[in-house]
């Protein structure tokens, strides 16, 4: 099979009815595996925008401020040195 997808049915006596049957729940399987496809693809696509969008201004902003409090922080562990 092309797609993979098998479908057994013996619900009827009938084997004509049982074909039927198996037909219209390949079909549903089929759309089903194609929207879920289609939906994944959208996803990815979707998540592929987000990561690569940057941030925004004030973000950037607030971000280089605390790693400017937080560097004199780190300058301010330094040795103490006195006026000789």
């Amino acid at each position: 099979r092309p797609s993979g997808v098998s479908v057994r049915c013996s619900d009827e006596r009938s084997q004509g009815q049982n074909r039927l049957i198996a037909r219209a729940r390949l079909a549903d399987r089929l759309e089903g595996l194609v929207r879920d496809r289609a939906a994944r693809l959208r996803h990815d696509a979707e998540k592929a925008r987000r990561t690569k969008r940057g941030r925004s201004r004030n973000s950037k902003r607030i971000t280089v401020e605390a790693k400017r409090r937080r560097s004199d922080i780190k300058r301010g562990r330094g040795r103490v040195r006195g006026e000789d």
